[in-house]
């Protein structure tokens, strides 16, 4: 999931807390091609998300280039987590403002995903995962893996693909697709299960040229992990074929997401904590 996104003419940075308010500067290359050590300033700001007068606390997770920011919104109140939605608006002069709304049917959720058509994916606390065809209609439910108990998701791209894990005596990496029908309704397609022994599917691309959709993640076995990519190849007929085996990026590395679990730890209730 990225962690910030170039939104139009403005970069849009994600706090992992809505009260985090603040301003910093950061590096990028430089592109002048003159002298020193190669690097220039960017300046940008962090801004404090709507919380309803303080009504709500929580954390934003993935945000899409039209201004929509989803995550959590924590009522402060009663401790219910609802699956939540900002609406970013930046004026002329520079001023920021969001408009906090909780999705329908979100109650103990959460989202982690938002893509450009408005699609959001999220999970249920304890699973299943959760997709909503926008922010006004209600989830779908993404299974797991025939036999497992929980699922989880953690993105989706603009192909309808979405990416998480299956849980149950093990832990496996996993995809679902989303495509409509002959009357244009979202239909929900796998979870199809990618190829490792063990692992999680943290990040996905978009549909490149050539029909395929690249995830990262994790997988591991009895002895050790490693950072990877699988290739997605998407049929017409709603399927999608995958290479017999990830690509290794790194051996005993992890790729992101793992301090989104650590939040959402302080949002779930004992028990569950065995999967950070």
């Amino acid at each position: 999931m990225p962690t910030g996104k170039t939104a139009g003419p403005i970069v849009v940075a994600i706090a992992v807390c809505l009260l985090c308010v603040g301003s910093a500067n950061a590096k990028r290359p430089d592109t002048t091609g003159g002298g020193g050590d190669g690097r220039d300033t960017l300046e940008y700001a962090i801004h404090q998300l709507d919380s309803a007068g303080g009504a709500f606390s929580g954390f934003a997770a993935d945000l899409d280039d039209m201004g929509k920011v989803v995550g959590s919104a924590v009522d402060n109140a009663t401790g219910v987590s609802f699956a939540a939605c900002w609406e970013v608006a930046v004026a002329s002069d520079g001023t920021v403002t969001s408009d906090l709304d909780l999705l329908p049917d979100s109650s103990n959720a959460y989202a982690t995903g938002v893509n450009n058509r408005g699609e959001v994916v999220g999970d249920d606390l304890g699973g299943p995962g959760l997709y909503w065809p926008s922010t006004s209609d209600g989830p779908l439910l993404l299974l797991p893996l025939n036999g497992d108990a929980e699922s989880y998701t953690t993105g989706i791209n603009e192909a309808g693909v979405i990416c998480g894990w299956s849980i149950g005596s093990e832990t496996h990496p996993v995809v679902w697709r989303v495509a409509p029908d002959g009357n244009g309704q979202p239909i929900v397609s796998g979870p199809f299960r990618l190829p490792s022994g063990e692992g999680l599917a943290w990040d996905l691309s978009e549909l490149d040229e050539d029909g395929t959709v690249t995830d990262t993640g994790e997988a591991w076995d009895g002895e050790s992990s490693a950072a990877v990519a699988w290739r997605v190849r998407l049929h017409s007929n709603g399927g999608i074929t995958t290479d017999p085996q990830p690509t290794i990026l790194q051996i005993g590395a992890r790729t992101r997401g793992q301090q989104l679990w650590r939040i959402l730890r302080r949002l779930w209730p004992p028990g569950v904590d065995r999967y950070v």
